[in-house]
């Protein structure tokens, strides 16, 4: 999935929302995943797995498990970064879609 521009738009809400309510390194952490993962999604055509994920990135299994956890804690409703990504791309049709952490 290519980031559209405003994705970089919901980005920045995301941000300040999540800085508030998560603090900024969790915040920071959180919002490294979702693009990241966006990224890896995208150069592989499909979803990726865990274990692709941690290649493409080149991070330790411990971090992407620490940023998972957090995805799962803060957007509960979602099984994998992929599935938040899809649910955004959709409501963005009709504009920036707006999404609150679950905080």
């Amino acid at each position: 999935m290519s980031l559209p521009g405003w994705w970089w738009d919901w980005i920045e809400s995301l941000k300040l929302q999540a800085r508030d309510r998560l603090g900024a390194q969790r915040a920071d952490k959180l919002l490294a995943l979702l693009t990241s993962w966006s990224g890896v999604e995208d150069e592989l055509g499909r979803p990726p797995t865990i274990a692709e994920y941690e290649s493409q990135t080149h991070l330790h299994h411990a971090r992407v498990v620490d940023y998972l956890s957090l995805f799962a804690e803060t957007f509960p409703n979602y099984a994998s970064p992929s599935e938040l990504n899809h649910e955004l791309a959709r409501a963005a049709e009709g504009g920036i879609p707006t999404l609150f952490i679950d905080h």
